[in-house]
Parts: structure tokens; sequence; C-alpha cells
């Protein structure tokens, strides 16, 4: 059949049967009974495409079988056409516009071909060449539908660069495929855009990273989510989105990092993310989350980061969490989560294990004395809660550790002095509980520290400033306020050249010396009260604010790093 007749019969087919027609005589017989097949279904296809939806039903409509599809389409396993949709589905492909012109293209193709030897081939290269004109017009519809969901542009980003003048793939902020000229990546993020998201962005079949973070969309996030089945990468944090977290998520099994923090989200924590297998880190921080962390957050067996700080989830941690080799940081501060840590938490292999902030909960039973297994650790945040017991020896093993926070709980006894060798150690935060004793000297040779805040507790012992400033000159902030320091002090202190908060109220301190303010004039009112705000201890410290008192009152205050 020449190109003419394929045309003819097109023609022909609108609207009524057609009957199949067969080559001349004259060939082998395998090639006329494989042609006479070829066209038979040729001719059944096209009165498939016709207008006439009600003689649709009842024709046997043969096109390539997509159960079974290894990069070739076979003449030999043509089936019906209503098969193809089972195709569409193993891909995951919904959109019906794009489902429509994907039929065309692959049957034109085929017929194309229908010349060649013994059997019609229709390779992976040519069926993705009868995808590409589809997609192009799916991707630039679902984008302009996005624009269309914007209703403040303050940069005139979209407004100005989004035009059908031009080609999508260089509009501001879209990347593209060079070989599909389809959508791979969206980038919005930071440009201060007001609107919602449209279902259309599901279309989006091929897009690979999606950032909307930092601007002010809203509304929830459209179930259609689930259609990116190629996505890696989602990041919707810093907007206003609402309402419960799409359960829909958890099908997008290539996702691996997924970013929904600082929004407005309701609900509980869906229990189908335990099936986004790939993911590697999961941010759901600063939303307003509610119920138990999932036990099925265990069984994202890659997963590197866990953020689920400053929501309102409640109940104890899932031990199988523990399990999970591959974890780096668990952040799960401000929450109202209880229970105690178990004590085999390091007993699993968390080598990779960086950071535990578990800060602002209601935790009790004492700290886990088998840290020292968690060999990587440089971040250990347990304040504000309710551990007991002691600061366990074992954290002296934590040779990496930067930050310890372990303030306002219910901790007794003596400092140990094995924090003395943490040699990286930047900020020790013990206030706010009830150790006691003096403090072990060997802790003030960790040169690396910045910040260390010891106030109220029972500590005693003379004011150890000297000996502090002497090996850790390069301390901002001391506190010490509220316990049972006696002495006075010493000009060592000079040695704390870029110290900037010095709280030593509260204690039974003598003859405190006369402080010198910026300007060369002495307050003496603040010195009265021994309370001095952005002055000089002394004239190299331009930024010192100073609560000192020989009374048991003041000298407050908290730190942001906890």
């Amino acid at each position: 059949m020449s190109g003419s007749n394929v045309e003819d019969a097109s023609e022909q087919t609108h609207g009524r049967e057609t009957k199949p027609t067969t080559r001349g005589m004259g060939r082998k017989d395998k090639s006329l009974d494989i042609i006479a097949n070829m066209e038979t279904r040729i001719a059944k296809v096209e009165l498939a495409m016709a207008d006439t939806r009600e003689e649709l039903d009842s024709i046997k409509v043969e096109v390539p079988k997509p159960l079974g599809f290894n990069n070739k389409w076979d003449a030999k396993e043509l089936d019906n056409l209503w098969h193809m949709e089972q195709y569409f589905e193993a891909i995951t492909l919904t959109d019906e516009a794009t489902k429509d012109c994907l039929k065309r293209k692959v049957l034109s193709a085929m017929i194309e071909e229908r010349e060649q030897e013994d059997e019609a081939h229709m390779g992976s290269m040519q069926l993705l060449g009868a995808f590409q004109p589809c997609l192009y017009f799916t991707d630039q519809s679902s984008l302009l539908a996005l624009k269309a969901h914007i209703t403040l542009d303050p940069h005139h980003v979209l407004a100005g660069n989004w035009s059908t003048k031009t080609s999508f793939c260089e509009w501001i902020g879209v990347s593209c495929n060079a070989q599909q000229q389809s959508v791979i990546a969206l980038d919005l993020s930071n440009l201060g855009l007001r609107g919602t998201i449209p279902p259309d962005l599901g279309n989006l079949s091929f897009l690979v990273s999606l950032d909307l973070s930092r601007n002010n969309f809203h509304c929830p996030v459209p179930v259609e989510v689930d259609q990116l089945t190629s996505l890696q990468s989602s990041n919707l944090q810093y907007n206003l989105f609402s309402g419960q977290i799409p359960p829909s998520f958890g099908n997008l099994n290539r996702l691996q990092s997924l970013f929904l923090g600082n929004d407005s989200f309701t609900g509980t924590i869906p229990l189908s993310f335990g099936n986004m297998s790939m993911l590697e880190t999961l941010g759901l921080g600063g939303n307003h989350l509610q119920g138990n962390i999932p036990e099925e957050i265990a069984k994202l067996s890659n997963l590197k980061i866990l953020e689920i700080q400053s929501n309102q989830l409640v109940g104890a941690i899932p031990l199988a969490i523990f399990n999970i080799s591959s974890l780096q940081e668990i952040a799960l501060t401000y929450n109202s989560l209880s229970g105690d840590i178990p004590s085999s938490m390091c007993n699993h292999d968390l080598s990779a294990l960086r950071g535990i902030r578990l800060s602002g909960n209601q935790f009790i039973g004492p700290i886990p004395s088998n840290l020292s297994k968690c060999g990587e650790l440089q971040i250990l945040s347990s304040a504000f809660n309710k551990f007991t017991g002691g600061s366990p020896r074992s954290i002296g093993s934590l040779t990496k550790l930067t930050m310890l926070s372990l303030a306002a709980n219910s901790l007794s006894g003596t400092i140990p002095e094995e924090l003395s060798f943490l040699p990286s150690l930047e900020y020790l935060y013990l206030r706010s509980n009830s150790f006691t004793n003096p403090i072990p000297s060997a802790i003030f040779n960790i040169s690396t520290l910045k910040e260390i805040d010891l106030g109220k507790n029972g500590f005693s012992g003379s004011m150890p400033l000297d000996i502090m400033c002497a090996h850790s000159p390069s301390l901002q902030l001391i506190g010490l306020y509220n316990n049972i320091f006696t002495g006075t002090i010493h000009g060592g202190i000079a040695n704390c050249t870029s110290l900037r908060e010095l709280y030593l109220s509260g204690n039974d301190l003598t003859d405190v010396p006369t402080f010198i303010p910026i300007d060369g004039e002495a307050n003496e009112d603040l010195k009265n009260q021994g309370i001095f705000r952005l002055m000089a201890l002394f004239l190299g410290f331009r930024h010192l604010r100073m609560v000192q008192s020989s009374h048991k009152d003041g000298g407050q205050f908290e730190s942001s790093k906890d």
C-alpha cells in the first residue's frame, strides 16, 4: 500500500466500517500473509481513531501490546487498543492529551515502517520521538497553568519571561533535557511568589528536581504530585502550605530528598512515607504535625537526615529508627516526645551519626551510657528534658564532638573529668541542673571552647575565670551565674580578648574591681548594682555585656544553640 493509499484509507474510515485490503499478488506466501495481517490491523486502528464513538466499542483494534515491552514494538505482538492503557499505567502516564497524542504517533510510526522485510519494529528511540511533540505541548501547558495560579510576582519573573514566544526551555527557572526538550528541573526559589500549585504540575512526566522554596505558596499541595514519578528532589519549605501532607508523596519511589519544613502542614506524618525506599533526606520541621512518629520511617534504609523538629509530635521514638545505619542526623527538638532513650541506641551500626538533637521534649531516664559507640558524633543536644542521673563518662570518647548541651534537666553529681578529653569542643551547656562540687580544672584546657554555660547549678570553689581565660582565649561567652563560687575577679580575665558575654551573678564574690566603660565614664548606678551592658570590662573589650552581683539573684539568660 502506497502512502497515498494509506491516506485514502484513513479518510474512508471516518464514520463507517472499512474492510481490510491486501497487497497485490506476486510476493512470497510468507510476505503476503504478514503484509495482509499488517494492513488489516492498520485499517482497524484507523477506524478506532475515527470520530464515531458509538461504533468504537464493538471493534477489535490491534495495537502494540504493552505488556512485556522490551524497547521494541513487534507487529507479531499486536493486540487491542485498550491494552495500551496498561502500558500508560505502567509508566504512570495520566494526561489524556498526551496519551491520545502518543497513540497517534506510535500508530503513525508503525504504518511508516510496515513495508520492512518480515516484521515491523519500533525501537525505543523512535518511540521517544513519538513522545516528544506530545510532551512539549504537555510541559508547556503545565508551566502556563502554574503561571496562571501565581497571584503575586513582585520581580515580574514569570510575567515578563514566561512567554509562548520563546521555548519554555529558555524560561527563567526551567531546565530541560537537551535531547527530549522536556522539563527536568523547575527552580523558582526565593522569588517572593504568591499563589497555589495547580494539579497540572503533575503532568511534568520527566521532572527530576522541583524547588519552590522561600516563597508564599499556600493552600494544600495537590495530590497529583504522585504523578511526578521521575522526581528525585522536592523542596517546598518556607512557604505557607497548609492542610495534610499528601500521602501520595509515598508513591514517589525515586525521591531522594523531600523538604516540607517551615510551612503550616497539619495532621500526621503519612504512613506511606515508608515506601520512599530511596529517600535520603526528610525535612518536616516547623509545621503543626501531630501524632506519633510512624514506625514506617524505619523502613527508609537509605535515610541520612531526619528533621521533624518544632512540631506537636507525641509518644516515644520508634526504636527501629536506630537501626538505620545510614543515619547522619536526627533532629526531633521542640515536640512533646516522651519516654526514655534506649540504652542500646548506639549498639547498632550508627557509625555515620553526626548529630542527635532531642532538646525541648519530655524524655526521661538516664542519658545512654554507650554513646562512645557513636564515634562520629559532633552534636549532642538533649537540653530541656527530664533526664536524670549523671553525665556519662563515655561522652569523653566522642573526640569529634563540637557541641554538648545537657542544660535544663535533672542531672546531678560531679562533671566527669573525661569531658576534658574533647579536643574539638566549642559549645558546652550544662546550666540549670543539680551538678555540685568544684569544676574539674582540666576542662578549661580545651582551647577550642567558644561558649561555656554552667549557670544555675551547685558548683563551688574559687571563681575559675583566670584559668579559663589562660587556656581558652577564644571564649566569647562565660556563664557561671547562680552557683556558690567565691573569691574575686583577677586581671587574668584580660586574656579573654574575644569575650562578648560574661554572666557571674548569684555567687559570693568579693572585691569586685572597678570596671571602665567604653566612654571612660563609670556609671555609678550600674556599678552599684553590678550590672553592666554593652560596656568594657577592660579597654580591649568592645562588646562585653556583664551581669555581676554578690547576691543570689539575676543573671539568667537562654542560649539559642540548645
